[in-house]
C-alpha cells in the first residue's frame, strides 16, 4: 500500500495566549475551517503540518491524534514529530489533557505507548525497539552534543592505546551527517510498512 505524505493547514485564525508551558496556546478549541479538515481528513496516511509560529500547528496536531484516537486508531500506531523538546513535551500535555476530556474512560496510560517526541527521540525510541531487525546492539543511541565528545575522546583514548583500530573520525562524522535524512525517511517509510 503506498501512502502519499500530504501537507496539512495549521490554523492561521485563532487568538493565542502563553500556556504554563511558555509555548502559545489558542484561547478557543474552536478550529478554522481548514484545521478543522486536517485534523479530520481520515485516518489513511501520512501527515505533515508545516507553518510558522503561532498559526496554531499545535492545536491541529492535538485534534488530529484524538480523533484518530476517537475514531479506533490505536495511540501507539500514530506518529506525532517536533523538532524539539519543549514542543514535544506541549503537544504531549495537551493531548493528554484534550484525551482526558473527551475520553476520561481511556486513562492516561492510553499514551504510554504513543510516538509523541522530537525527531532524535522517535529515531532514537526506534533504535531501541527494532535496532534487532537489522543486527544492530540494543544499545545504539543518538548522542547529543556533549555525549558526541565524550565518545570521540573514549575513541581517541582507545586508539592511543592500541585497544581500537584506527579510525577516520571525519569519515564517522560525515556518515552520521549525510544519512541522517536518509535515516529519518528511512524510518517513516519503515512506520508506515508497519500498519
Amino acid at each position: 500500500m503506498h501512502h502519499a505524505l500530504r501537507i496539512l493547514p495549521a490554523c492561521r485564525h485563532l487568538s493565542f495566549r502563553w500556556s504554563a508551558a511558555g509555548m502559545i496556546a489558542p484561547q478557543t478549541r474552536t478550529l478554522s475551517p481548514e484545521q478543522a479538515a486536517a485534523a479530520h481528513a481520515g485516518p489513511e496516511g501520512a501527515f505533515l503540518i508545516a507553518a510558522g509560529p503561532g498559526t496554531g500547528k499545535t492545536a491541529t496536531a492535538t485534534e488530529r491524534f484524538c480523533w484518530l484516537v476517537e475514531h479506533r486508531v490505536p495511540a501507539s500506531a500514530i506518529l506525532a514529530v517536533t523538532f524539539n523538546d519543549r514542543a514535544a513535551d506541549e503537544l504531549r500535555s495537551r493531548i493528554t489533557e484534550e484525551l482526558g476530556a473527551r475520553r476520561p474512560d481511556l486513562g492516561p496510560e492510553v499514551l504510554d505507548g504513543a510516538w509523541i517526541g522530537t525527531f532524535h527521540g522517535v529515531c532514537s525510541r526506534l533504535l531501541d525497539e527494532f535496532a534487532y531487525l537489522v543486527g544492530a546492539p540494543r544499545e545504539l543511541r543518538v548522542l547529543d552534543e556533549t555525549g558526541q565528545r565524550l565518545f570521540e575522546q573514549r575513541l581517541v583514548a582507545r586508539l592511543r592505546s592500541g585497544e581500537a583500530a584506527p579510525l577516520d573520525p571525519d569519515s564517522f562524522t560525515a556518515l552520521a551527517v549525510d544519512d541522517l535524512d536518509e535515516l529519518l525517511r528511512s524510518g517513516l517509510r519503515f512506520l508506515l510498512k508497519l500498519k
